[in-house]
C-alpha cells in the first residue's frame, strides 16, 4: 500500500487495498478462524456449558421450589445458602492449591463436582419432598 497525503488517492482511488484489507478480514471471521485454534474454541464451548449450567443451579432450582414445591422466597433462601456455603469453605484454600497443583487441573476439578452436584438434581419432581425428610410437606 502506497503512502499517499491526506486527501490524495492513487490510481486505483485508494479503495480496492482497502476492499481487499476488509474482505481479508471477512473471510477469517467467516471461516471462524479463531473458534478453529483448539484453545480458543475449547474456552469458549467450556464457557458456554457453564453459562448453561450455572442458569440452571442459579435461576431454575429456585423457580423449580416456588412452582412445583411451594416454597415461599425465605423457605427457597435457606435452601439456596446451602450452595455458599461450600464456596465459602474453599475460597481461601484456592491460593494455596495454585500453588502446588496446576490451574487446569483445578479448574476441571471444579467442573466434575459442579456436574455431579447438578446430576444430582434429576430426579427433583413433585413429590420429592413426600419421599424425603427435609424440605417442607
Amino acid at each position: 500500500m502506497e503512502l499517499l497525503a491526506p486527501g490524495e488517492e492513487g490510481l486505483d482511488g485508494g479503495g480496492a487495498d482497502r476492499t481487499a484489507e476488509i474482505a481479508h478480514h471477512v473471510e477469517e471471521a467467516r471461516c471462524g478462524s479463531r473458534l478453529g485454534r483448539r484453545n480458543f474454541g475449547f474456552g469458549t464451548l467450556a464457557n458456554f456449558l457453564l453459562g448453561f449450567a450455572l442458569y440452571g443451579s442459579a435461576y431454575l432450582l429456585p423457580e423449580y421450589l416456588a412452582v412445583s414445591q411451594g416454597f415461599d422466597a425465605e423457605q427457597i433462601g435457606s435452601v439456596m445458602a446451602w450452595t455458599g456455603l461450600p464456596q465459602l469453605l474453599v475460597i481461601p484454600l484456592v491460593p494455596l492449591l495454585m500453588k502446588r497443583i496446576d490451574a487446569r487441573f483445578l479448574v476441571g476439578l471444579g467442573l466434575v463436582i459442579f456436574a455431579a452436584s447438578c446430576f444430582m438434581n434429576l430426579w427433583l419432581d413433585r413429590i420429592m419432598p413426600r419421599r424425603s425428610s427435609s424440605g417442607p410437606t
